[in-house]
């Protein structure tokens, strides 16, 4: 009956852009943990807890026969035949007689209410087997049993109240989930609830719970096998947040998770590292989110920290790049007019990186028109010497005036600012003694 609910491991495929399965094989059937146990012993012997806690093995002789019925049997139990399946029990326990015991009878009856459809009820069965024999090899069945009921649960398979009404069987879902990631902790199926726990957390864009469960997974299970997966949705919560996206404080108020974002890209790229293209990709969406913020200089440093981990190839390359162009908009955000007030470190900078560029990657500064922008901030410079130059002017002080417009005619040769120098360096040497004398001093 399971094939029958509307969602197996869809939503848990989705999410991670990886099948889970490679990861751990569902064991779907009323004794997969037996059949899964008979084929990965070498001794070839089946095992199960007898009434004095000892387990008793099948006989290698009846082995082949007592897997093809686990096999029919299993058949029947997905397919929903109860009174088949409940027949096929007894004879399983009649031929095999080694295999009864007290927990493999609550097993079974867990198995009939699967079978039948009722879920809440068979989960309870299965919750007593766990509790009761914690040491039997059905437990494991059990627990997949439940991740699987919870997993359909979550998916909006409904659930039967006082035998009559149908309701959603979500929070049931998610209470079963968060038992079994506290009964198997540090195990592939508890850490499968407790991812399976925040995604359904992310899904309803509870973004902070689903963090919260990430990051400790993380702090506490950093070699678990759902390592990357996790990161991935640490990184897509993150470009959420970059992109606009808010978050609920006091479950009320709704900010923009600017900051928030952030934070979880710095943490990405500290936990996987710079050098890994996950952490590489955490940084670049830092650097870009500066950038559309027009917080050039913070974007800089970003870049900066990129290019001294790949100093080549074309990572390399679009860090130096992006490092020119930032500092390069950081003098110019403000308003032109207010421009040469600034400091021209900024400029300097840029100009820097500009010329390392065209000396480290010449085939591409044709492309990009390396050249004009570096004419272009040239002008710059020298504007904004000729623009101190204006100020003593203004305040009557001639010599310092010269002394700044002779710096852009000199540094500075064939730009406008320099034509411009000539013209106020000349006017203020031409036909005033005192003015002359004051130069040549």
């Amino acid at each position: 009956m399971l094939s029958d609910l509307p969602i197996t491991f869809e939503i848990m495929k989705n999410w991670r852009g990886m099948d889970m399965l490679k990861y751990r094989i569902r064991i779907m059937a009323l004794v997969m943990a037996v059949l899964l146990s008979a084929i990965s012993m070498v001794s070839a012997n089946t095992w199960r807890l007898g009434k004095d806690q000892d387990w008793k093995a099948v006989t290698a002789e009846g082995r082949d026969k007592f897997l093809l019925a686990v096999a029919e049997t299993k058949k029947l139990v997905n397919t929903g035949q109860a009174k088949a399946a409940s027949q096929a029990f007894d004879k399983l326990k009649k031929d095999f007689p080694e295999i009864a015991g007290p927990d493999f009878d609550i097993f079974i009856k867990a198995e009939m209410l699967f079978c039948k459809g009722k879920f809440s009820q068979a989960v309870d069965n299965y919750e007593k087997l766990i509790t009761k024999y914690p040491e039997s090899e059905l437990c494991d069945a059990a627990l997949d049993r439940q991740f699987s009921i919870a997993t359909a649960f979550l998916g909006g398979q409904k659930k039967t109240v006082l035998g009559v009404f149908e309701v959603t069987g979500y929070a049931e879902g998610m209470e079963i989930m968060e038992r079994i990631s506290e009964q198997a902790p540090d195990t592939p199926i508890g850490t499968e609830a407790t991812v399976a726990m925040a995604q359904q957390y992310e899904e309803k864009g509870q973004f902070t719970k689903a963090l919260r469960i990430y990051e400790k997974l993380l702090t506490e299970q950093p070699d678990s096998d759902f390592r990357d997966q996790v990161i991935d949705r640490q990184y897509a919560i993150a470009t959420a947040y970059l992109g606009g996206q808010k978050k609920r404080i006091f479950r009320v108020v709704k900010l923009k998770g600017y900051a928030e974002g952030v934070r979880i890209m710095e943490k990405i790229t500290d936990r996987a590292g710079i050098d890994t293209q996950m952490g590489l990709n955490a940084s670049i969406a830092v650097a870009e989110h500066f950038e559309r913020k027009k917080d050039f200089n913070t974007a800089y440093l970003k870049w900066w920290e990129i290019s001294s981990q790949y100093q080549t190839g074309k990572t390399g390359r679009d860090a130096l790049l992006n490092m020119a162009r930032c500092k390069h908009a950081a003098y110019n955000n403000p308003p032109e007019h207010k421009r040469p007030f600034y400091d021209a470190s900024s400029l300097n900078i840029a100009k820097s990186c500009y010329e390392k560029f065209k000396l480290l990657y010449p085939a591409d500064t044709e492309e990009i028109d390396v050249d004009e922008v570096l004419k272009e901030i040239n002008e710059q410079l020298a504007y904004k010497q000729f623009s101190i130059g204006q100020y003593y002017q203004r305040t009557g002080n001639k010599q310092s005036a010269n002394l700044y417009f002779d710096m852009v005619i000199n540094d500075w040769p064939g730009t406008r600012a320099a034509e411009m120098a000539k013209e106020k360096f000349t006017g203020n040497s031409g036909g005033n003694e005192r003015g002359n004398e004051e130069t040549k001093s």
